[in-house]
Order: structure tokens, then C-alpha cells, then sequence
């Protein structure tokens, strides 16, 4: 991962902006909200493109910055718009990177494709006119879902001080243990033994099944979407199979949240399982919050913001 160092070493050629720069919102400010509006602008092409979210009314010369990796095909900012308004309203620049065209993305083009739309937007920040200068010294990644793995896993990874704050929203950790639900849900069901499976194979070098699907999800054939994840996309937006070893390299405040009524994952057992693993990361269990009402909830966009200060 030592090509993620460029987001913050260097700067690529600057991007023309698609999207008008009118501000998209105009409310009466609360005195948390110093901002009344933001302007959202959407830069390049395919799995490189990004969205571009700055605070205006009044625009500030210099702001913190938040990169938000979205979860498996939620490329759409509007996804997470409640906790998108939130942060830019509160005084930081949102990154929302693409890297996914479509389904047929390859799992290996994800770092890539961040990567290049960081770097971009970081050029774009700081040298074209009009714009919210970056803080470098408050840069923060927060993920959800797919993204909340990638997240935690980029924590607890040889460049985790790149960032000096980590939210990780409703990861995936480990196939083993009471973490993951094995019986079936409304919406999405984990093939655990042929993850374990594919493990032992993985470990022995046997790479030609890998993919093959391990989470199922329930889409109606008419829509334009996936239908499942491959385990090699699994493997790659989750810690390391020694998950804890990630945990305990993890040298950032890092917080996660899970919602108490998460239809994939065990959110009772996350909090147990990290205990004492790391004073730097902290896990908070959400009443009343499945894996996607958390990205609406009004709970969950207040643990957002703590975890951000």
C-alpha cells in the first residue's frame, strides 16, 4: 500500500469540475452547524472520479478533511447523505471517491482508483481559486460497510499514520467466532463455511476459486446491481485474518460502530472482542440501528462527529 503515501507527497494534474458550484444546501445554522450550506462538486472520470463537498456560508479559508469510502456499489453520495451534510455543515471538506464504474470493477483497481482521486482532489484543494484550502493536520478516513473494513484494516497497516482519525461503520472482521451471523436475513447472507474454506485453500496458495461468491444479497434480477461478493473482494475490505495483530498496530484514535440490530454482524460481540486490545480504539453499539438505517440515523451521525474531534 506504500502508492497511498501519494495522497499526501504529491499532487496530480487538477480535475475540471462537472457539477454547478451553487451551494446544495441553505438552512438557518445551529450553533453546532457554523455553516448554512455546502457546495458539492463531482471531478474525473470512472472508478477515478470523486465528489468534491466543501462548507460555505461563510466559506472558511482552511478546513479539516474527511476521505468517505462508501460501501459495495453505494458510489452515490446521496446514500450517505445525512452524515455527508453533517460533516460538511460542521466545518470539513468530504472526499467521496468512486473507485467502482460498475459491479465489474476489479477488486484490485479499488486502492488504485482512491488513490488517484485523492491525490487529484488534494490538487484541486490547493491550488485552484475558490476553494477550501486542506488542513494536513487533520485529515480523517471514515468508511462504511465494505468501506469500514478497508478502514480498519488501513488503520492497522505499515501508512496508518497517514491519517490521524479512523471511523469504521459496520465492519466485516472475521468469518470465525460470533461475529457474523450465520442464519439467514431479510436482504444478505454470509456463506461461512465456504469462506473458512477458501481460507485454508488461500492459505496453501490455491487461488483459482477465489471468485466464487461468499455473501449473497437478495436484489430483484431487474435491477443493475450485484447480486453477491467474491471471497476476493471479501478478503479485501476486512482486516488481515489476524485481525487482533491489525487492532493492536493501530497507533490513531480509531473509532467503531455497529448497530445493535445489525443484520449481518453480532454487535454485542465486537464490543467484547475488543476490549482490551487497544486503548486507542473504541467500539460503540447503536440501539435501534440495522448495517444500512445506520447511514440515516440520527445516532449514528452524532458518533460520527465525536469520534471526529
Amino acid at each position: 500500500m506504500g502508492i497511498f503515501w501519494l495522497v499526501i507527497a504529491s499532487a496530480a494534474s487538477a480535475s475540471v469540475a462537472r457539477a454547478d458550484d451553487a451551494p446544495r444546501s441553505s438552512r438557518a445554522p445551529r450553533p453546532d452547524y457554523p455553516h448554512k450550506s455546502f457546495s458539492r462538486r463531482e471531478h474525473g472520470d470512472g472508478g477515478r472520479s470523486y465528489w468534491l463537498f466543501e462548507p460555505a456560508e461563510p466559506t472558511p479559508r482552511r478546513a479539516p478533511v474527511v476521505v468517505f469510502h462508501h460501501g459495495w456499489l453505494a458510489w452515490n453520495p446521496g446514500v450517505y447523505g445525512a452524515w455527508i451534510d453533517h460533516l460538511v455543515r460542521s466545518g470539513r471538506v468530504v472526499i467521496f471517491p468512486r473507485y467502482q464504474v460498475d459491479w465489474a470493477t476489479r477488486p484490485a483497481d479499488f486502492l488504485p482508483n482512491t488513490v488517484a482521486a485523492v491525490r487529484d482532489a488534494f490538487d484541486v484543494l490547493e491550488t485552484a481559486p475558490g476553494h477550501v484550502r486542506p488542513d494536513r493536520d487533520r485529515f480523517a478516513l471514515v468508511g462504511h460497510s465494505a468501506g469500514g473494513g478497508f478502514a480498519l484494516r488501513f488503520a492497522g497497516g505499515a501508512h496508518g499514520a497517514l491519517f490521524d482519525r479512523y471511523v469504521s461503520v459496520a465492519p466485516f472482521l472475521h468469518h470465525a467466532g460470533d461475529m457474523v451471523r450465520k442464519e439467514a436475513v431479510e436482504w444478505a447472507v454470509a456463506a461461512v463455511p465456504r469462506f473458512t474454506a477458501l481460507c485454508y485453500l488461500n492459505a496453501l496458495g490455491v487461488r483459482l476459486l477465489q471468485r466464487l461468491p461468499v455473501l449473497l444479497c437478495a436484489v430483484p434480477p431487474e435491477r443493475d446491481c450485484t447480486a453477491s461478493y467474491s471471497f476476493r473482494l471479501a478478503l479485501n475490505f476486512r482486516p488481515n485474518l489476524d485481525w487482533q495483530r491489525d487492532v493492536r498496530s493501530i497507533r490513531a484514535k480509531t473509532t467503531v460502530l455497529i448497530g445493535e440490530a445489525d443484520e449481518l454482524f453480532h454487535a454485542p460481540a465486537y464490543g467484547q472482542l475488543f476490549e482490551g486490545l487497544n486503548e486507542r480504539v473504541s467500539v460503540q453499539v447503536l440501539k435501534a440501528v440495522d448495517h444500512t438505517s445506520i447511514c440515516m440515523k440520527a445516532s449514528a451521525v452524532i458518533a460520527i462527529r465525536k469520534a471526529l474531534v
